[in-house]
């Protein structure tokens, strides 16, 4: 696995709320490549559009394909690995 390379991150929109704030992101991994393993002080939602992989949400792997979400906690530990890309 390699980790980092290829991939993509376009920010979407920023929204400021009264006691926080809110993003969106799309993130393009290509087949092959892993995210780096990291963690936020937020709550992260990743909704698969394309492809799918395994994704490791602290010590629990869970394979995920289009159309599936994953609800990563804050201050939790996650990586994503691309074993299908479906990118034109």
């Amino acid at each position: 696995m390699t980790s980092g390379e290829g991939i993509s991150r376009h920010l979407r929109a920023v929204i400021k709320l009264p006691n926080s704030w809110s993003g969106f992101r799309r993130t393009t991994i290509p087949n092959g490549k892993t995210l780096p393993y990291h963690k936020k002080n937020v709550e992260e939602i990743l909704y698969i559009v394309q492809g799918g992989g395994i994704v490791q949400v602290g010590k629990e792997k869970y394979k995920i394909k289009t159309w599936d979400t994953v609800y990563i906690p804050p201050e939790t530990p996650h990586t994503v690995y691309s074993t299908i890309n479906n990118q034109p």
